[in-house]
């Protein structure tokens, strides 16, 4: 099942680290992020954690490989929040 998303072309991981990973999940994701990284295979991570947050929330060796990916910080009011107002 694994190998269904190491080989689509571009995958979304959004808003990584918002809930609690089992050890196997993190397992998993560790993987993912392994073989999609050797493949060169595109990959977007979306989150409200910094780096040293995830490695704190999920796992030093994901922050690692997380380390390699290009960031771009965006900042704002929340638009969900303003239409609750």
């Amino acid at each position: 099942m694994l190998s269904r998303y190491v080989e689509v072309p571009f995958l979304v991981l959004d808003d990584l680290g918002a809930g609690s990973f089992s050890d196997y999940e993190r397992r998993i994701l560790l993987d993912l992020l392994n073989r999609r990284g050797t493949e060169r295979r595109k990959t977007i991570v979306t989150s409200n954690l910094e780096l040293a947050e995830l490695e704190e929330n999920l796992d030093e060796r994901i922050a690692s490989r997380l380390s390699a990916f290009d960031r771009i910080r965006t900042t704002g009011k929340d638009r969900r929040a303003q239409r609750r107002s």
